[in-house]
This record gives structure tokens, sequence and C-alpha cells, in this order.
């Protein structure tokens, strides 16, 4: 299996990746970003807003790059169950029922 590192880069820091996670490919590679980077910004969304992770496969030749502000701040839910409270994007308010 390939290794994918992810670096992350701060404004202030870079944290290289030294070990690397093995992956099955680059689709698992960005939906583990993905994961990190949700992790990353629970209830601190403002201040990783202008943060990244940079992966770089095996070789060192970077892959891709995950903008924090790219990445909506949503719990991943199963297909076919509803969330806990269903919420408006744009106001963070649960929804009015009709």
């Amino acid at each position: 299996m390939p290794t994918y590192f992810f670096d992350l880069r701060t404004p202030t820091l870079d944290i290289p990746d030294p070990e690397g996670t093995e992956l099955r490919d680059e689709a698992s590679a960005r939906e583990h970003a993905r994961t990190v980077v949700l992790e990353l910004m629970k209830h601190r969304e403002m201040l990783t807003r202008s943060w990244r992770i940079d992966v770089r496969d095996g070789e060192n030749r970077q892959r891709f790059e995950l903008h924090f502000a790219n990445i909506q701040n949503t719990t991943l839910i199963a297909p076919g169950t509803k969330p806990a409270l269903d919420t408006e994007f744009s106001t963070g308010m649960p929804r009015s029922t009709p």
C-alpha cells in the first residue's frame, strides 16, 4: 500500500508528518485528510480557517492540498440516516418546520 504524508501548514507553523500513513489510494488519502481537518476544526473554526494540509506521496511528490476554509464543518453521517439536529447552513439555527 502507498504511504501518504499529511503536513499541517498554518500562518506561523509548518508541521511535517514524519511517519506518514499507509492508505489504499489517493481517494482514501483525500478522505483521511478531510477527517483530520474536521477533527482539528472542532470548536475552533475561526482559528483554523487559514490552515491547510499538504499531502505528499512516498516519493515526496505533492499530491494535493486541502484548505480548511473549503471544508464544511459537519459530522460525517452514514447514508440513509438523519442528523440528530437539522440546521440551516447559513445561520446554524434549527430549521423551522412548516
